[in-house]
């Protein structure tokens, strides 16, 4: 409305709608590169490698967490403890434009994008956790929780299979077959500690099997410990 009486203002004007279109033919053009690009699978290698790194960076958070919100482990070294990570696929994102994606491999293990993270450390009397949802394709971790559990507490640790029903990101009910690895301190809502290692779903598409080799570790090791827990 001003450009039409002012001669500077009217340039102005001319300049930005000019910057505008700019802007716009640039953000169309990338639109129209990233279309054409082929996208090729991560070969295995590549994707155990990177996950290898991954799961180095999540060992050192989880040990730093622990410190920083366990007040017990000023007297207990946790650097000396056995740990044992446990990892499974995990279809939840804060990031819708980061899906969760699956691969089968060469070897027959399906591997997946984003996971869920349960590190355990073991002491002489307490198991220590951590917990947190993991994205390998930008390398960031979200809702990071830390726990102390007496193994005295501890009612049940195991594997079930639960069926469970949740919304994708198109707002579509979704029904999963799933395998839980579960801690299990009581009956109450919160004294239960579970994270989805298998997806019956994704295995039977793919005709592929999860690798839950540290999920049963972990399982023996806290069997272990409450063998010697006198309940008394």
């Amino acid at each position: 409305m001003y450009s039409t009486s002012s001669l500077p203002l009217k340039y102005v004007c001319w300049i930005m709608a000019a910057f505008g279109i700019v802007l716009f033919g640039k953000g169309l053009y990338e639109m129209m590169k990233e279309s054409r690009m082929e996208r090729k699978p991560v070969p295995d290698k590549v994707h155990d490698e990177i996950l290898e790194y991954d799961i180095e960076g999540l060992k050192k958070a989880s040990n730093s967490l622990l410190k920083k919100n366990v007040i017990k482990l000023t007297q207990e070294n946790i650097d000396e403890m056995e740990m044992v990570l446990v990892k499974g696929p995990r279809d939840y994102v804060h990031n819708v434009n980061l899906p969760l994606q699956w691969k089968l491999g060469d070897d027959g293990k399906i591997r997946y994008s984003n996971f869920s993270v349960m590190a355990l450390y073991f002491g002489k009397e307490d198991l220590y956790i951590y917990t947190s949802i993991f994205n390998m394709r930008n390398g960031t971790a979200k809702f990071q929780h830390t726990y102390e559990c007496p193994y005295q507490q501890i009612q049940f640790v195991g594997f079930q299979d639960r069926v469970t029903e949740t919304v994708d990101q198109k707002n579509k009910s979704v029904k999963q077959n799933l395998q839980f690895f579960i801690i299990n301190t009581g009956s109450g809502e919160n004294d239960e500690l579970a994270i989805p290692v298998q997806v019956y779903d994704i295995q039977m598409k793919l005709n592929g099997t999860f690798d839950i080799s540290d999920a049963e570790t972990a399982l023996k090791l806290i069997q272990k410990k409450l063998e010697g827990v006198d309940n008394n």
